[in-house]
């Protein structure tokens, strides 16, 4: 019996190894076969880089082998362009292609910025031993900004890949940009070659921003949609392609690193640290060196004369300070008062900059700029169909509200944007209140405005307040539609407790006046 077994046990134990063998033999043929067809994709590739190679050579370099065949009796070394680039049609052979539907104007991009290198080194050729030197910077600037170009069409990003539209707007926007740089440094080297002048100035990698969004006598006091959507495209479009230059980019990541923190950080219990956070943003905006903060947000001296990276910085606490009220504020009143506060002292020592964060709220929360531009309701509607953002437009309108309320912290010594008073606040009730109530959405946008600016409001306009408000709640119980949603019950709750009260307490909505004694 025992015989037996054992022979049956090695006659399994030989199935399994024949098995194993036979199936790691046939891992090995298909590794085999895999690695013959790889490479001939190799040698295919390879063989097509070599012609791309031979004749974007050919192209490049054409002018270039003519003049140096007339000037072989000179001494000195000519100076070849840095670089030769393979042509970037080759790239969609083995995986680089980001299927742009305007791939044609990409590429004569890339040729022209190829053009205007080989003209400026040609200049150089022709003027040896006169102020184009080549280490010029001129030069260097050239070679990087061709450098940027090829890189963005040729290298591997995911990020392109399955996009729409708009990134290929985005891309075709930057490679115009560097076109555009590429121009000015041509021009910058004429203008030396003509002149003769012993050194050249350094042609800025970044744009500045041409229009800060200063009120003219000509604009409205408050944005409308358009004009507050045109504002930040047109920031957008100026920063965008700035990003890749590498400097810029440090400076920014630095700055938006310094206004994020400095904003979140902000409470409600510590007004020392309150105002530290103050003024490691004030000394942004007046472009000086931070030396209270920490070691780590000390701003260079170049950063401080770029307008380019001022406005950025503005951008940065826009940005902030609404994604403070979508995520913090929508959840927590105190927090909204203080920063409130501190943003109030802001806009009191910049007060041209009030008109541009108006814009970005009323972009955020459209509910709230209805008062200056009724067209805002479709936007209303088109926002709240896509997304659940309710609790985020309950956030804006808190801190809209208390901005409008709030005085800036007394060591300042400042008085409030004159823009920034109740009086808006009727308006903006009133601009909602005239246009059709879109369940949900108008009513949790009143709620977060009464919540904070009820009694002011109440104590301050009296009977007309009331009505106003006896309105709102007429409008939203006759409706069957609006006074069965949450949002709309709520507002009815807080509506009655108005009206309930003979005397409202005067100070909600207000930061109590012994917060800032302690500072």
């Amino acid at each position: 019996m025992s015989a037996d077994f054992e022979t049956g046990y090695l006659c399994g134990v030989r199935d399994a190894w024949v098995s194993a063998v036979v199936k790691h033999n046939n891992a090995v043929r298909v590794y085999e076969q895999k690695f013959v067809r790889s490479q001939r994709s190799i040698a295919r590739v390879t063989d097509l880089l070599e012609e791309s190679f031979n004749s974007l050579s050919l192209n490049v370099n054409s002018e270039e082998n003519e003049e140096a065949s007339i000037n072989t009796c000179q001494t000195e070394t000519t100076y070849a362009p840095a670089e030769i680039y393979p042509s970037t049609a080759c790239m969609g052979y083995y995986g680089f292609s980001r299927r742009q539907t305007n791939q044609d104007l990409l590429n004569d991009i890339i040729n022209n910025i190829i053009n205007v290198r080989v003209e400026v080194m040609n200049m150089r050729r022709q003027n040896l031993g006169s102020s184009l030197y080549p280490s010029d910077s001129l030069i260097n600037e050239i070679e990087e900004i061709e450098t940027r170009a090829l890189t963005l069409m040729t290298s591997p990003s995911p990020i392109f890949d399955d996009c729409d539209g708009a990134m290929d707007y985005q891309m075709e926007l930057i490679m115009k940009k560097l076109e555009l740089q590429a121009k000015e440094c041509l021009l910058a080297c004429k203008t030396v070659t003509s002149t003769g002048l012993p050194k050249t100035k350094q042609l800025q990698s970044t744009i500045s921003v041409t229009s800060d969004a200063s009120l003219s006598e000509n604009d409205s006091v408050f944005p409308t949609f358009g004009k507050a959507r045109a504002l930040l495209e047109n920031y957008t479009n100026i920063l965008y392609p700035s990003l890749w230059d590498s400097k810029f980019k440090m400076d920014a990541l630095k700055i938006k690193q310094d206004i994020t923190c400095a904003c979140s950080q902000i409470s409600s219990h510590d007004p020392p640290h309150c105002i530290g956070r103050l003024e490691c943003l004030l000394n942004i905006f007046r472009r000086t060196t931070i030396t209270d903060c920490s070691e780590q947000t000390k701003l260079g001296k170049s950063r401080n004369t770029n307008q380019l990276v001022d406005s950025f910085a503005w951008q940065c606490l826009y940005s902030s300070s609404i994604s403070q009220a979508e995520k913090q504020f929508a959840y927590n009143i105190d927090i909204t008062l203080v920063y409130a506060s501190l943003l109030s002292g802001i806009f009191a020592l910049f007060p041209d900059k009030l008109f541009e964060f108006f814009g970005r709220i009323f972009l955020a929360c459209p509910a709230l700029g209805l008062f200056s531009d009724p067209s805002g309701l479709n936007l209303i509607e088109e926002m709240f169909s896509t997304t659940d953002i309710l609790s985020n437009w309950r956030g804006v309108a808190r801190l809209f509200t208390a901005l409008l309320l709030a005085h800036p912290p007394p060591h300042l010594g400042v008085s409030r944007h004159k823009l920034l008073n109740p009086s808006l606040l009727w308006r903006v009730i009133a601009g909602i209140v005239n246009q059709e109530f879109i369940p949900c959405a108008t009513a949790e946008v009143l709620h977060g405005i009464l919540e904070i600016g009820g009694s002011v409001f109440a104590n301050l306009y009296g009977k007309q307040a009331k009505r106003l408000l006896n309105t709102i709640s007429m409008i939203v119980n006759k409706s069957p539609v609006l006074r069965q949603s949450l949002p709309e019950m709520q507002l009815i709750s807080l509506l009655e407790k108005y009206g309930s009260i003979d005397t409202i307490p005067d100070r909600i909505g207000f930061i109590d006046k012994s917060f800032w004694d302690s500072v």
